[in-house]
């Protein structure tokens, strides 16, 4: 490794990392550009930018490995609080944008009850565009579904339910 940070002493108690910030990048000036950037052109495997816990397999966590957040109530934010972008042009790309695999290398079983996601919001206003939204705009002239639920191996559940507890007028599903 170039650059290695290894259990910094940047500590919040004396003799604790466990409030403590091992790397910090304050930007507050900065109104266009990046804070941090990683370049990686040559890539053919591995990872531009790699969050791991290690550990004992056994040991617990109940924090997060990857926090992305806006404090103190922010107004007007008319941008993205995550972003994930290809740019250009291309026909030859079967790769994915965002994969979110709950499988455990492979492992299956009764132990894992993890969701693989979970979107809240409490908004109580009318939605701009739906609380959800999948937008697929290009004229797609191959067959294919636009959104698709594999349930292969299920086979004492439901697939997919719909819960309207507080519905007075409206649809539950509207098609």
């Amino acid at each position: 490794a170039g650059f290695v940070i290894d259990d910094a002493s940047t500590t919040a108690t004396a003799g604790s990392t466990t409030a403590a910030s091992a790397l910090q990048i304050n930007s507050n000036s900065l109104t266009t550009g990046q804070a941090a950037q990683i370049n990686v052109s040559a890539i053919t495997s591995g990872y531009a930018f790699a969050i791991r816990k290690s550990g004992a397999t056994s040991a617990a966590m109940s924090g997060n490995l990857f926090n992305v957040r806006i404090a103190d109530s922010p107004t007007n934010i008319t941008g993205n609080l995550a972003s994930i972008t290809m740019e250009g042009s291309s026909t030859t790309n079967t790769g994915r944008m965002l994969l979110i695999d709950n499988s455990l290398g492979g492992t299956t079983g009764s132990l894992n009850q993890m969701q693989s996601l979970v979107v809240k919001n409490p908004q109580t206003v009318a939605p701009n565009g739906g609380l959800v939204q999948f937008n697929f705009s290009g004229n797609r002239t191959a067959v294919g579904a636009g959104f698709e639920i594999d349930d292969v191996a299920t086979t004492n559940a439901t697939t997919m339910q719909i819960n309207t507890d507080a519905l007075t007028t409206g649809n539950g599903l509207g098609i």
